[in-house]
């Protein structure tokens, strides 16, 4: 079906979006491309959805829940996803013929990436900076009023 099916997890959807970009740059398969264009849309209409609010997705699951990142507003893991997704499905949207979702996955990339500086960078004193793991009770456009950790594996959608 296509409904959501137990948990509703930001990274698994943004990796499906990104997978079939490798798959289309790899082996220039218009015919697949075109099988999963459906579906890709609604992915991205929906992980658009989720950061209606603040601009980047608000208390998603991912494969992580043991650290339990749906009990923060926001966490840097979901919000990295989040833009590669864009930017990947922008990608797909232009080869398909589909100018209106590009301009959309590519606006709301650019939110994202304003967003994540504004509730997820720390900057102490000291001069260095760095992004935080999660945060909680952000206000858009002012940042998080909580913020926690560090979180290595925020960054891996940066390598794909």
């Amino acid at each position: 079906p296509d409904t959501a099916e137990g948990r509703v997890m930001s990274d698994s959807t943004s990796m499906f979006i990104v997978y079939v970009l490798e798959l289309y740059k790899w082996s220039a398969d218009v015919q697949s491309l075109n099988l999963y264009w459906p579906t890709i849309k609604r992915a991205a209409q929906w992980i658009m959805s989720t950061a209606e609010a603040l601009g980047l997705p608000f208390k998603l699951e991912t494969t992580y829940d043991q650290l339990g990142f749906p009990q923060y507003d926001i966490s840097s893991y979901s919000s990295v996803f989040h833009m590669t997704a864009m930017r990947a499905a922008a990608e797909l949207a232009e080869a398909v013929g589909d100018h209106e979702l590009a301009s959309k996955c590519s606006a709301s990339y650019e939110t994202a990436r304003t967003a994540m500086d504004t509730f997820a960078w720390i900057s102490p004193d000291s001069g260095d900076g760095f992004y935080s793991a999660a945060g909680s009770h952000c206000t858009r456009g002012q940042g998080c009023a909580v913020q926690t950790g560090f979180f290595s594996d925020a960054f891996y959608g940066q390598v794909l």
